[in-house]
């Protein structure tokens, strides 16, 4: 660790001045070398995985595996897949006949969940499979109130796109708008707004 007397530097801006001043501008870049191969590895490792993935999928459903096996937390491959946001696995599942409407032990169906966690291109994908835009889990929430609640308005604008109705009130009584203003997402609130 390095350690600077006390009053050396005026301010950050002050200290990238005189670190300029001394040492030239690629003072500036020192020490980030390693995190950015570090990432670029990390990243080059993750889209390597990702289409592994993809393809071990389509691997055990051609030899047989079940398509909507539930693990010992009730959820199905395609609900894993889109809690993970993983949509190349998503889609092969959509394609291998995977079960749109299958929900957990709570009521959610991969849609819900894909809204839940913010994952646009897994509700696109549903979307576009025709997954039922109205399921509702037990507290009566719809993928469309999930999306308001957490703030995802591109999954938002993707149902509202696909025709999601509007004025569907949760069990407690609060639609898609209420979530989103209770919560202060804004952006929500104006596509239900506008719609």
């Amino acid at each position: 660790a390095q350690s600077i007397a006390p009053g050396r530097f005026a301010g950050a801006i002050d200290c990238a001045r005189i670190t300029i001043a001394r040492e030239g501008v690629a003072a500036l870049y020192k020490g980030l070398f390693y995190p950015v191969c570090a990432q670029g590895l990390y990243k080059a490792v993750m889209f390597g995985a990702n289409g592994a993935a993809q393809r071990g999928v389509r691997a055990l459903l051609g030899v047989g595996a079940a398509v909507d096996h539930t693990d010992a937390s009730g959820m199905t491959p395609l609900m894993s897949a889109c809690a993970y946001g993983d949509d190349p696995c998503a889609r092969a599942l959509i394609e291998a006949k995977a079960n749109l409407e299958a929900a957990d032990p709570q009521g959610s169906t991969a849609l819900i969940v894909s809204c839940q966690e913010g994952h646009e291109r897994c509700v696109q994908a549903l979307v576009a499979a025709q997954a039922n835009l109205e399921a509702t889990q037990f507290e009566g929430f719809t993928a469309l109130i999930a999306s308001c609640e957490f703030g995802h308005d591109l999954c938002a604008r993707a149902l509202l796109e696909a025709g999601a109705q509007i004025d569907h009130a949760a069990n407690h009584g609060g639609t898609a708008l209420f979530m989103a203003s209770m919560n202060g997402h804004e952006s929500c609130a104006r596509l239900l707004i506008e719609k």
